[in-house]
């Protein structure tokens, strides 16, 4: 086992050791790219999709929500989530915008009790799963606002 420091100049020492977390804003750049990479990616299936302009716009709108979950986690994760559900509801599937949605529930249930923080989680998971089947059962799945699509 590793000796324990004795005196606080020898704990100092060995804190200039240590990794220092990055900062608050290149935790946000980080994730803003992992969500900007799930969008554009080529989705598994037949042929290449490429992403809507609709769907972009909504991804841009929960990236831009990024920096404002630490302040305010209820508004974002409710704002992440209409914006996914806009976005499924026009008959698109986005992992950019799922990615968006997971973050924001991992940011607002870090500031709840372990027990309302998973009913939370799994009330939108059932929720994001609800609005996906559509788009996976149906080889043609057309918007909710098209009839004659």
């Amino acid at each position: 086992m590793g000796r324990q420091p004795e005196t606080a100049g020898e704990f100092r020492s060995l804190e200039i050791l240590s990794i220092r977390p990055p900062s608050r804003w290149v935790t946000d750049i980080l994730l803003a790219l992992l969500i900007i990479g799930f969008s554009v990616a080529p989705m598994p299936g037949e042929g290449v999709l490429r992403p809507e302009p609709l769907t972009l716009v909504f991804v841009g709108l929960a990236i831009s929500l990024l920096p404002l979950r630490r302040r305010f986690p209820a508004t974002t994760l409710v704002l992440s989530v209409a914006f996914f559900t806009v976005v499924a509801l026009d008959g698109i599937m986005s992992a950019g915008s799922a990615m968006a949605v997971a973050i924001m529930v991992f940011n607002y249930n870090n500031r709840l009790p372990r027990r309302r923080g998973m009913i939370v989680a799994l009330a939108i998971i059932t929720l994001i799963l609800a609005l996906s089947i559509p788009s996976i059962l149906a080889d043609d799945f057309s918007p909710v606002w098209c009839n004659s699509c």
